[in-house]
């Protein structure tokens, strides 16, 4: 996957990362598929900063995009982008219930106290 200092990095948190299942123990959970969840809070996080910052996140998403796939993935067959895709509706979900379904219940409390 990767050499060197990184790449140990990558396997000792491939490896320390695990998700209990019911059949054959706790499951190992592969960085790439763990990156798409750490990266796009951030991402989010920082284009909500302001104008520029919006700016420099979309331009930067399809830079990391593609390093990751030239320097990290190149050797592997990674689940990055279908993981991608899948954080990006969670995400866009998890937005939009709280925006909608969180302030509607906040504005529908608040008409109705005293």
């Amino acid at each position: 996957m990767i050499d060197g200092t990184a790449g140990r990095l990558c396997s000792v948190l491939s490896d320390r990362i695990r998700i209990p299942w019911m059949m054959g123990g706790a499951r190992r959970i592969d960085f790439p598929a763990l990156l798409p969840f750490v990266l796009l809070p951030i991402l989010a996080y920082l284009a909500t900063l302001g104008r520029l910052w919006t700016i420099i996140t979309f331009v930067a998403i399809p830079i990391i995009l593609q390093i990751l796939r030239k320097r990290v993935f190149l050797k592997k067959q990674a689940n990055f982008y279908p993981t991608f895709t899948i954080a990006n509706f969670l995400y866009a979900g998890l937005v939009r219930y709280l925006i909608v379904k969180v302030s509607y219940l906040v504005s529908i409390s608040l008409y109705l106290s005293p």
